[in-house]
């Protein structure tokens, strides 16, 4: 299941493409191939460490990347891209709080939820 909802972040690549954000977009289309690479491997092998630490990586790049981006928003759009941000905030620590290998349902709605923070930020963006 987590390998399908890791392709969500291709809809945020394509958003930061359609926006010419093209390096946006590549981190995009880079943290959804580790992320599924990732999610599509075995866990307990210690050669699949080096996605994992891709994936890391990835990650690090496009909060760092969102972050950036999240400083050129003006006005009202802070509070829906705050509230988004909240949520995603909560939804992380529950998956991390209650981490369950056989029923990733948390994990997927992390996804979901960061996805749709990325698009905000991305929506809130001028040309």
């Amino acid at each position: 299941m987590l390998h399908l909802t890791s392709l969500l972040f291709g809809t945020n690549a394509a958003h930061a493409f359609f926006r010419n954000k093209f390096f946006y977009a590549g981190l995009f289309v880079l943290l959804m191939v580790t992320s599924v690479l990732w999610h599509s491997s075995p866990k307990l092998e210690p050669e699949f460490m080096t996605i994992f630490w891709m994936d890391q990586a990835a990650i690090a790049a496009v909060t760092l990347m969102t972050l950036f981006y999240a400083q050129r928003i003006t006005g009202l759009r802070w509070i829906m891209l705050g509230l988004i941000c909240s949520i995603a905030a909560l939804a992380y620590y529950l998956c991390t709080a209650s981490w369950s290998r056989s029923y990733p349902a948390e994990h997927g709605a992390l996804h979901l939820l960061t996805c749709l923070s990325f698009h905000t930020v991305l929506g809130s963006l001028g040309t």
